[in-house]
């Protein structure tokens, strides 16, 4: 989708094309994972729903999962609107598994400043 500003944001199906080339597929806890453009959050979201189902497959307790992404994921974005939709698309994906309360580090900042 491209938006006034010219922006184009990955579709879900490259975004998951690009999860599995780059191998994140398996064993996820405990990995980092950096989204210095983070834009409307698509690629954290569909890195964040991996985790959380690989965590699970683990048997992982919520509380160690939340912990995890906590301090796994970052996610930078210059433009304000895309960084709160960032945050609500996470925040929102977060609520469906019953995770309320977690520390997001998303910020709304330039990665190279």
């Amino acid at each position: 989708m491209i938006d006034k500003k010219c922006q184009v944001f990955t579709p879900i199906d490259i975004v998951n094309k690009m999860l599995d080339e780059v191998g994140y597929t398996k064993n996820l806890y405990g990995k980092k994972f950096l989204e210095n453009s983070c834009g409307d959050g698509r690629i954290l979201c569909e890195a964040i729903k991996r985790y959380i189902h690989d965590c699970k497959s683990f048997n992982m307790n919520d509380n160690v999962i939340i912990s995890g992404i906590e301090s796994d994921f970052k996610g930078v974005e210059y433009n304000f609107d895309n960084y709160k939709k960032c945050v609500d698309s996470i925040t929102s994906l977060l609520h469906s598994y019953g995770y309320y309360n977690v520390n997001l580090n998303i910020v709304n900042s330039d990665f190279w400043t």
